[in-house]
């Protein structure tokens, strides 16, 4: 397989191993993208505190054991989102 084709297994971009950088950017982007769709609806602090833990958390627990994580880089994501809640 050429090494700039890819393909997705179980939502995980591979080709001949994971790309982990690409795959942190990708589901960075898709937590944030998530987090402010449910931080712009009118909701009380419960049902945005559900909301969250319901929709946006799972995009990245899924990959915490595949991508390869500093414990840094997921401590800054859980300061931005204290920051935006």
């Amino acid at each position: 397989m050429n090494m700039k084709k890819t393909y997705k297994y179980l939502g995980t971009e591979e080709s001949e191993g994971i790309h982990h950088q690409q795959m942190k950017e990708r589901l960075q982007m898709e937590y944030t993208r998530k987090l402010r769709m449910i931080l712009k609806s009118v909701l009380n602090a419960k049902d945005d505190t559900t909301a969250i833990t319901v929709l946006a958390i799972p995009v990245l627990r899924y990959s915490f054991r595949i991508i390869n994580r500093r414990l840094e880089e997921t401590t800054n994501t859980a300061r931005k989102t204290t920051r935006k809640v």
